[in-house]
């Protein structure tokens, strides 16, 4: 990423703590909050990169619990910290052993936040409103309730609903715990989501893709139709970022605006899909 992107960016930042133990990624001190990934993810990419060769530098150290705990002890807390719970794909669990082992992984320290991220328990492919249910009085304990874009259903609508039915439940039990979900962050999945019931939202999708009339596109049909093609590929992307950015912060500025007048106008260009898809999502509750 360029190095003008610190002076550029003033807002939230995920990081992984997997990144952090290796020395791949610096702690960015312009954040005003920092969310700390458990680093699963990265942990299995790079093992299925090693199985080729390409380690990216990282040892063979094993990526468990105890590394992310030592992480979160020594994690300088110059700005709010939020530390997701551990997780990893080689090892599912039941949501009561996830708990339980939540329970025993944050230190505490003043400026740390705990967010709890539920995954499907073990042969599941999604997470289940009838599991979750259960355990809300647990799970309310946490700061923040995090659930994964891809393990919410098999398609877009299915998606929307789980996290309509969570909130819904969090609702009935007094609870205005914030829902995030992860790998959700482009012009258009977000504000579904949102509309679903969901508080935060992130991903790479404003890395990899242009943000145009409420789309994400692929980069090089942006640079051909909003840049100059006179200019070097990697100069155009950099100009691609700094736009998706300022995209994103209008976006979150819509998003306020709504919550105040619930007026879909402030959407732009998505307005009429949102609402409509608000219409079906109410609808298919009400079954």
């Amino acid at each position: 990423m360029p190095r003008f992107f610190p002076e550029l960016l003033s807002g939230a930042t995920l990081i992984s703590a997997y990144d952090i133990f290796y020395r791949l990624v610096e702690i960015p001190e312009f954040a005003p909050v920092i969310f700390l990934d458990s680093g699963g993810y990265e942990a299995l990419r790079d093992a299925q990169a090693a199985q080729h060769g390409d380690r990216r530098g990282v040892d063979n150290t094993p990526w468990n619990e105890e590394a992310y705990r030592n992480v979160l002890e020594e994690f300088p807390l110059h700005q709010p910290v939020v530390a997701v719970s551990f997780d990893h794909p080689d090892h599912p669990m039941s949501l009561d052993q996830q708990l339980d082992r939540a329970d025993r992984l944050f230190p505490n320290r003043d400026g740390l936040l705990r967010e709890f991220l539920i995954k499907p328990d073990p042969g599941g492919d999604f997470v289940s409103l009838e599991v979750i249910k259960p355990h809300l009085p647990r799970l309310v304990q946490y700061p923040i309730i995090g659930v994964t874009d891809k393990e919410l259903g098999d398609s877009l609508f299915e998606k929307m609903r789980t996290v309509a039915r969570l909130r819904y439940a969090l609702d009935a039990i007094g609870s205005d715990t914030p829902i995030h979900v992860f790998g959700s962050l482009d012009p258009l999945t977000a504000p579904l989501y949102f509309i679903a019931g969901a508080d935060i939202f992130d991903g790479l999708a404003w890395l990899k893709f242009a943000f145009d009339a409420g789309r994400a596109i692929y980069p090089q049909n942006f640079e051909a139709v909003e840049l100059s093609t006179r200019k070097n590929t990697q100069v155009n992307l950099t100009r691609m970022w700094a736009h998706n950015y300022y995209s994103l912060l209008k976006l979150e500025s819509a998003m306020r605006r709504f919550l105040q007048a619930e007026d879909y106008s402030h959407f732009g260009e998505n307005a009429p899909l949102l609402q409509q898809a608000w219409v079906s999502l109410s609808e298919s509750l009400e079954d």
